[in-house]
């Protein structure tokens, strides 16, 4: 599998929802746009928002 062909894994965005979700509790009045980001060896790295 290549960086390129990587696709966003169901569970990590699950897993940021739950972050989220604490965190708009905690900072109501702020503005929070979700992101994953996968690293790949310390060497290149894949960024993918989350809607």
């Amino acid at each position: 599998m290549t960086i390129e062909n990587f696709k966003l894994q169901a569970e990590d965005t699950q897993r940021i929802a739950g972050y989220v979700e604490g965190l708009k509790s905690e900072y109501p009045e702020a503005n929070i746009s979700q992101f994953v980001i996968y690293c790949f060896g310390n060497q290149r790295f894949r960024v993918f928002q989350v809607e």
